[in-house]
């Protein structure tokens, strides 16, 4: 009688250590998909803020009597964008 007790709570253990394993397994396989996944998001982010300046620059006007109007836009746009990093 005291071998079963000793055997049910070996088994027992081993059940809820499978369990538990298994749940801490799942959990860090989906935190790893959710971070790589925000990971990706955050990249394509960037490539359209990038592409986003790169428009806005290569619209400006190359006339000489704008040109301290538009050094002063790109440099602005050039600050406003960095925040965005």
């Amino acid at each position: 009688p005291a071998g079963e007790n000793v055997s049910t709570l070996v088994s027992l253990f081993a059940a809820i250590t499978s369990v538990l394993g298994f749940l801490i397994v799942f959990r860090t396989h989906t935190a790893y998909s959710r971070y790589w996944e925000g990971i990706t998001l955050l990249r394509t982010a960037r490539g359209e803020w990038f592409n986003a300046y790169s428009s806005l620059l290569s619209f400006c006007t190359t006339t000489p009597e704008m040109f301290d109007q538009v050094e002063t836009f790109q440099h602005r746009l050039a600050r406003f964008m960095s925040i965005l990093n």
